[in-house]
């Protein structure tokens, strides 16, 4: 009778092991995703339509961006401030995307369009050496910018504050956007070398070329 109770506690125990070990295994592979796995993205909504110009002077709106994953930002060219670091880093951006296949751009809109004019862009562009059939800038309707970037990014757009020197500044987000191939923000990144890489490693992706 010993003997039979000390087979069954043995018994109870390398059913415990085992279930132990199953059990670890299949929490090991529901916690643990595999390294080549998208991280997730946010979905804070779909830009509104819009049409604008590029720095060619021809309309470009959200149907040439259909089916296309992008990185967006806003600028103005005469901005002192947090523009020429963000530019150059978009720029830094661009040559990381130097392989990358047509479905993924760069979007820069202007917040000052009465000054930025389609031929103010493309000198703008030259000097930062953007690559049209990657990068575009654009610039339009004061009422449409407003409207893409207050309710399509949701966030700051301000008006011109001249300051005695008659420089004036723009109030503006520094950050850069990530836009799905639908047109829904998928998420928003610093400037940082860091965020870049987060970054470019989301866009790529998104648009399956990782």
């Amino acid at each position: 009778m010993k003997r039979y109770g000390l087979a069954l506690a043995v018994g109870a125990v390398v059913i415990v092991l085992i279930g132990w070990r199953l059990g670890a295994s299949v929490f090991s592979d529901a916690v643990e995703p595999s390294a080549t796995e998208s991280p997730m993205l946010d979905d804070f909504g779909a830009l509104p339509a819009f049409s604008l110009l590029d720095a060619g002077g021809q309309p470009f709106g959200d149907q040439d961006l259909k089916g296309t994953v992008y990185i967006a930002n806003t600028f103005f060219c005469s901005c002192v401030t947090i523009c020429p670091f963000m530019m150059k880093q978009v720029a830094s951006v661009q040559k990381r995307l130097e392989d990358a296949g047509s479905s993924l751009r760069l979007v820069s809109i202007t917040v000052d369009p009465e000054n930025d004019t389609p031929e103010v862009l493309s000198k703008y562009g030259e000097e930062l050496q953007v690559d049209p059939s990657r990068w575009i800038l654009l610039t339009g309707e004061l009422a449409v910018i407003h409207h893409l970037v207050v309710r399509g990014f949701r966030t700051a757009m301000g008006e011109p504050v001249v300051s005695d020197d008659g420089s004036y500044d723009i109030t503006h987000s520094g950050k850069l956007f990530l836009v799905d191939g639908e047109g829904h923000v998928r998420g928003f990144w610093g400037v940082q070398d860091t965020d870049l890489d987060a970054l470019v490693d989301a866009a790529r992706g998104l648009a399956g070329e990782r």
